[in-house]
């Protein structure tokens, strides 16, 4: 992969940031907007702010400005965010006591009357591990550490929750992500990933291998892509990026970390990389400029970790983008200006990238 162009700025904040997300929009001429959610320990209290970029007068650097803020819950396990038919985005947030926290935002955020939460409560018994939107149906999928799979439909009025499956907390799910408007993929603590389909409801229609050689650990996220819906990512422990093909299901594809190892336990390639992987995502950049890995099976990949660690891994090589003293929390890739990205850093505020090839 060649050196990509790369201008970064840093956004202070002294609040624990724990998501980050932009919000899509249907007009280029808008500044980015980004939904965030936030810990301040101080005040013991949860924040969600939607905030757009600006350019300081003065200084000429980036700087956030807040348009509405909200008191959550709890602290934000994940976030996502959908643009609607109508222009409007919807920003849904989970939390560490089971309550997902829907938010409707009209196209011109500043312009608007302060949006007001909907809450769907006690969706789960604890924690809220995972949940991703649909985007053509707008279903909001969770998973918890109770072991339930919880399908929200969501409206203009009102949060209509289903639970789709319930194992009794024989297994927690810590993470899922949509394949289609009827499929999804699951993580497990247990560092499974299984594929279910909502017109089969009685359990999964796939599942990895139990054990994976070389990994180890928990799954903390998951990215399945866009038009290759049989290919999947996954970010766990001890810096295991690998991805799942369902074509292929007994040969994991090792990409950093412990993966990367052989029965010896030597590395096999290039890893910066050596804690909790948070948050992976295949990065549209590089493949709208035709990167590929050398067997062609696997588009670059942007990951983040609890060791301060922003990188791109493409072609069995990792690149980095960021090398921070705290943790990357979350990151996330403009969806229609990739060349712009948002991370979040555990207490010192934000880094926003700006990307050419």
């Amino acid at each position: 992969m060649a050196a990509a162009k790369m201008e970064s700025w840093r956004i202070a904040d002294d609040r624990y940031v724990d998501a980050v997300r932009w919000l899509p929009s249907v007009s280029p001429y808008h500044a980015p907007f980004m939904a965030v959610g936030l810990w301040d320990y101080d005040r013991k209290k949860t924040v969600m702010e939607l905030c757009s970029i600006e350019q300081d007068e003065q200084s000429s650097l980036p700087i956030t400005e807040v348009h509405h803020s909200f008191f959550l819950p709890s602290r934000v396990t994940e976030m996502k965010t959908s643009l609607l038919p109508s222009g409007k985005s919807m920003v849904v947030a989970s939390s560490r006591t089971g309550d997902i926290s829907v938010l409707l935002v009209s196209e011109v955020v500043g312009a608007q009357s302060s949006p007001t939460p909907v809450i769907c409560a006690a969706l789960h018994k604890g924690e809220v591990s995972g949940l991703d939107l649909e985007p053509s149906s707008q279903d909001c999928v969770t998973v918890g550490e109770d072991g339930k799979i919880n399908v929200v439909k969501v409206t203009q009025s009102q949060l209509q929750p289903k639970c789709l499956f319930d194992n009794s907390g024989l297994m927690s799910f810590s993470a899922v992500c949509w394949a289609s408007s009827a499929e999804f993929v699951t993580g497990s603590v247990g560092s499974t990933l299984q594929w279910w389909d909502q017109r089969r409801p009685d359990g999964p229609v796939s599942q990895s291998p139990a054990k994976w050689a070389n990994f180890t650990g928990g799954i903390n996220c998951i990215d399945v892509h866009p038009s290759r819906k049989h290919l999947c990512v996954v970010g766990g422990s001890e810096g295991s990026v690998y991805a799942w093909d369902l074509r292929w299901q007994q040969a994991p594809i090792p990409l950093n970390g412990r993966a990367l190892q052989n029965g010896r336990g030597h590395i096999l390639g290039d890893s910066l990389i050596g804690s909790e992987v948070w948050e992976v995502k295949y990065d549209p950049l590089l493949q709208l400029a035709g990167h590929m890995t050398e067997t062609g099976k696997i588009p670059p990949v942007m990951m983040c970790s609890e060791d301060g660690i922003l990188a791109v891994l493409d072609s069995g090589e990792t690149f980095e983008l960021l090398s921070e003293d705290c943790a990357i929390n979350t990151f996330d890739i403009h969806p229609e200006s990739s060349s712009n990205v948002i991370c979040g850093l555990e207490f010192q505020g934000f880094v926003y990238l700006r990307r050419s090839t």
